[in-house]
């Protein structure tokens, strides 16, 4: 199935939902930040990321077929270092 179809079945199970912020984790799953952005259509979003994930908003725009915008908040930590994920996780929330 290709997404622009996943997307438009996810946003009929959403329906009226919508979230003011979203924190996605660059999971390497491009599909599911995009089809939650897509379907929620959030005001703000923050992507916490890992060095190995450091492209994955461009990947997540591509799939919504748009450039990455300029509000999305990009935090980089290492996942073996708990006190520096919590760290960046902490300064997306305030």
């Amino acid at each position: 199935m290709d997404f622009s179809t996943q997307l438009q079945q996810f946003r009929e199970r959403v329906g009226n939902r919508q979230a003011v912020a979203l924190i996605l984790a660059g999971s390497r799953q491009e599909d599911t930040a995009a089809l939650l952005i897509g379907a929620l259509q959030p005001k703000r979003v923050a992507f916490l990321l890992t060095p190995e994930t450091h492209d994955f908003l461009e990947k997540v725009a591509a799939k919504l077929d748009r450039e990455p915008d300029p509000t999305w908040i990009k935090r980089i930590a290492h996942y073996t270092d708990v006190n520096q994920v919590y760290r960046e996780l902490r300064a997306v929330i305030e």
